[in-house]
């Protein structure tokens, strides 16, 4: 299961202008996707980190998604689908 919540950031005229494109608004908009990967979301003190993360991010600038590899640790996934 993933979280993805889906946003979109503002960059700044130097990037635009680094990108080769130009506003003079500044107002190109880019996906800033980030990819959490953790061994599993049990009830443990790095997982409880990621959903407090998530409930504290900026939904307007940033994309995340988190994998794990252990299925029977699922404990979190409501929670981080809910942030």
């Amino acid at each position: 299961m993933s979280v993805d919540i889906v946003t979109t950031p503002m960059i700044s005229r130097s990037a635009c202008q680094r990108q080769g494109t130009s506003d003079k608004n500044y107002g190109l908009v880019v996906a800033l996707r980030v990819l959490w990967v953790i061994k599993g979301l049990g009830p443990g003190g790095a997982e409880n980190l990621l959903v407090a993360a998530a409930r504290a991010h900026h939904a307007d600038r940033v994309s995340i998604e988190c994998a794990y590899v252990l299925p029977w640790k699922d404990h979190l996934v409501g929670a981080l689908e809910a942030a």
